[in-house]
């Protein structure tokens, strides 16, 4: 950087679409963004989500008192699903100078606490806004879970889920500012997960279900240009 260059302040609080609770199919269509913090910012969707022809493009009014044009249009990322067993369409769009990827489809993984062998099962930390009811919707008896190795999330083993529960406990030594480092909760809760077989994750690990992560999406005649991190960052 040299004297004189101009400097993004980058502010990521939601998207200019907010998606939450389940969502049943939805549609954006020929949608024009010139300016927000991320475009479409969807978690735990239930049904088929289509976006089709929609542009983060440079353009629009200036605000008031502004001499040059925006540097960013998005300060986050164009279209960020996760959550979701129906993997999103999206054809047909422009994600233009972000500040981040253009598209980001992910699932979560769980921080295991302890395995409890007696029960086929093991204790998992989570959020205080962690949404249950939401992902018992989501996680299906049968679904396959990956055992993901602490560190570098290496798949260690698998195993099958049957159900879960939330447990009324606490435990010693959680670090919230470790666990979500860049938007630590301000609780925790303790969930319990039950599966067939004797494969058990230890304590420090993770696990993931990949029926939730966005499976089966379409991505297909899109124009991704000058973002300032991935085109497509696709985790699903």
């Amino acid at each position: 950087a040299v004297p004189g260059d101009f400097i993004v302040l980058n502010v990521r609080h939601d998207g200019v679409f907010k998606v939450r609770g389940m969502t049943d199919t939805l549609t954006y269509k020929n949608i024009t963004l010139y300016s927000g913090m991320a475009g479409i910012f969807a978690r735990r969707v239930k049904g088929l989500h289509t976006v089709d022809g929609m542009r983060a493009i440079r353009g629009g009014k200036k605000p008031e008192g502004a001499t040059q044009e925006r540097l960013l249009v998005l300060c986050g990322d164009g279209i960020n699903y996760a959550h979701g067993r129906v993997g999103a369409v999206i054809i047909n769009n422009e994600m233009s100078y972000l500040g981040d990827d253009s598209v980001n489809l992910h699932g979560t993984s769980f921080l295991v606490h302890k395995p409890e062998p007696e029960t086929n099962s093991f204790l998992c930390i989570v959020g205080a806004t962690f949404d249950f009811e939401s992902y018992k919707e989501l996680i299906l008896p049968g679904d396959r879970m990956r055992l993901l190795a602490r560190n570098n999330y290496a798949i260690t083993g698998e195993n099958t889920f049957r159900k879960m529960e939330m447990v009324d406990i606490k435990v010693e030594g959680v670090d919230l500012k470790k666990l979500y480092p860049t938007n630590p909760p301000k609780d925790y809760k303790v969930m319990r997960f039950y599966v067939d077989g004797k494969n058990l994750p230890e304590p420090g690990m993770r696990v993931d279900v990949p029926a939730i992560n966005m499976p089966n999406f379409v991505i297909r005649n899109n124009y991704f240009h000058h973002h300032r991190a991935r085109g497509m960052r696709i985790m699903a």
